[in-house]
């Protein structure tokens, strides 16, 4: 899944490398905010191709 995540995002790193990377307490609050941030960048690009129709 990282490989191909590569193409879209070349700075994909796991979530234990983030953990290191910054100061957060868990890898849930981690895993919530990636969440988030992928669900707000998916609303984005459907509100962009949306526009092009």
């Amino acid at each position: 899944m990282q490989k191909m995540c590569y193409g879209i995002w070349p700075e994909t790193i796991t979530n234990e490398e983030y953990l290191k990377r910054t100061d957060c307490v868990s890898l849930e609050i981690i895993i919530k905010r990636r969440r988030w941030r992928w669900f707000g960048d998916v609303c984005q690009w459907g509100q962009w191709l949306g526009q092009l129709s």
